[in-house]
């Protein structure tokens, strides 16, 4: 493309300044379905003149030049509306948000600290707060050197940094590592009990996840590929069983993972059978604990209940599991699955406004 233009505006003699050997200028917008396509005689002439009729070829060149133009500046303009308009309603959003936090979240409090105490400096310093912010803690005390050498100073930052940060940590659970066919799994449970008691001697909430993950490589292969759909139901409950009653420092469990993208072959071949049976078995181990259900593309435009994006497939899984008496404790919304881009405000806001009709706790999970 530089070529041509080069040739074109730098001729100094007709051939040249006719372009025939070089490749014609197009302009490519597929997301409008156009192509433009600048034929180098046009350019060229509107050089030139050289050629007989150049006056009314250099008019039509113009001509046409000034409707490419044209054209060209309302594809821009329409890739640019869209974005002011986004942005403006997100800053608006984002303005609502802020209110509504202060809002709500704000309140006034009396403090008496005596008579004797008048007059006297007071310093508050905020040490916790009721909303959860975490983040995963995979590398707590799991940070080695190219050579596995244990790195002492890096640890040492990571759990200084998480605990000032995080009120809220998962902790990893998953059936791939944590079965008994794993020769390691007694220092595994070892080093989950580590990871929840550091978690909690700062007043955070550990979580385990997750409980049950169907995706290939995530369920052990003596389970996965059992011909006995009774033998793998069997083993999943007592998995759970096992799980659960191991570590009971954690109260908070994603319980079935990403259940309307997977096959179900543990507890049956639906979400809705794998959920139901799951939870059953969860709630007679840890009647008091919490168990989510985590699922991703659920943060979508669009009511959910009929959008039929994938945030419809977890609205009807969520509205058939309630239907039959067995609610979620807590909604998980992953984030970050398959996304290359920034969520936009207006679509978190239409999936809880969807999913809050169940009035159960939602959280951004992931």
């Amino acid at each position: 493309m530089a070529c041509c233009w080069e040739s074109c505006f730098g001729a100094r003699d007709e051939t040249a300044a006719w372009c025939g050997n070089v490749d014609p200028l197009i302009l490519d917008f597929p997301h409008r379905g156009f192509r433009y396509h600048f034929s180098n005689r046009w350019v060229a002439m509107m050089k030139t003149g050289s050629r007989k009729d150049s006056r009314g070829k250099k008019i039509v060149a113009i001509a046409w030049m000034g409707l490419m133009v044209s054209m060209l500046s309302v594809s821009i303009m329409d890739m640019i509306t869209p974005c002011t308009v986004t942005c403006f309603r997100e800053q608006q959003l984002i303005k609502e948000a802020r209110e509504r936090i202060l809002e709500v979240r704000r309140g006034t409090s009396v403090l008496d600290f005596g008579p004797g105490n008048a007059s006297k400096m007071v310093y508050l310093r905020q040490v916790s707060h009721d909303f959860k912010f975490g983040c995963n803690a995979f590398f707590y005390n799991r940070i080695y050197n190219d050579d596995w050498s244990y790195n002492e100073t890096l640890n040492q930052e990571y759990s200084t940094h998480f605990s000032k940060m995080f009120n809220y940590a998962t902790l990893p659970f998953y059936m791939k590592v944590y079965n008994e066919f794993n020769p390691d799994l007694e220092n595994w449970q070892q080093t989950l009990e580590n990871m929840t008691d550091w978690v909690k001697s700062f007043n955070a909430t550990p979580k385990g996840h997750p409980l049950i993950w169907q995706i290939p490589n995530q369920v052990p292969d003596q389970v996965e590929y059992h011909p006995n759909a009774s033998y793998r139901e069997e083993w999943t409950l007592q998995h759970l069983g096992t799980v659960l009653l191991n570590h009971t420092g954690i109260d908070t469990w994603d319980l079935l993972n990403e259940m309307t993208h997977v096959k179900n072959l543990l507890l049956g071949d639906t979400a809705v059978e794998t959920w139901e049976k799951a939870l059953d078995k969860a709630r007679a181990v840890r009647p008091d604990a919490t168990f989510i259900a985590n699922e991703y593309e659920t943060i979508q435009p669009g009511d959910a209940a009929t959008s039929g994006t994938d945030a419809t497939s977890f609205y009807e899984f969520v509205e058939t599991v309630v239907a039959h008496g067995y609610a979620p404790d807590v909604l998980g919304f992953q984030g970050h699955e398959w996304i290359s881009g920034w969520i936009p405000l207006q679509d978190v806001i239409d999936t809880f406004d969807s999913f809050g009709r169940f009035k159960i706790p939602c959280q951004v999970s992931e």
